[in-house]
């Protein structure tokens, strides 16, 4: 069975994290009142540190009570990625007619399909969507670039 579409959703999951991270990092900067290439320039030095941008959104969300949802949100998204990119691939396997492989995460066999890893990658941009749209509301502006 061809794995080329399994990996190719594996490694968009990777991707759309990686822009959710500094999503995550420009909305910390925004609410710290950056703009502009100063808000650029901070963000960039938040997820040059593994792990920084979620340490730091989780502060600022427990200064902010309305962004406490999208963080826990973001959380689950990001554990996701962690769980993908992470796991020890033990075996080829077959679902749903397509290319799965179990994993070993954490201590538990699970397997990972094709669907699973399209549809988390999905979830993952809507979560970055979610968080420009914060990043907007901030600067009472549209962020779109």
């Amino acid at each position: 069975m061809d794995d080329t579409e399994l990996l190719a959703a594996i490694g968009r999951v990777v991707v759309d994290a990686a822009v959710l991270g500094y999503s995550i990092a420009e909305l910390v900067a925004v609410t710290g009142g950056l703009r502009g290439e100063e808000r650029d320039k901070r963000a960039l030095a938040i997820v040059k540190k593994t792990g920084e941008a979620m340490r730091q959104f989780k502060r600022l969300a427990a200064k902010r009570p309305d962004l406490r949802w999208l963080m826990e949100d973001t959380n689950g998204l990001l554990g996701g990625r962690h769980m993908v990119a992470h796991a020890i691939a033990q075996q080829d396997a077959v679902a749903e007619g397509r290319a799965a492989l179990f994993v070993l995460w954490r201590g538990e066999e699970t397997m990972i399909t094709t669907s699973q890893a399209r549809d988390h990658a999905r979830f993952i941009r809507e979560g970055c969507r979610r968080i420009q749209e914060v990043i907007a509301a901030e600067t009472g502006q549209d962020h779109s670039r």
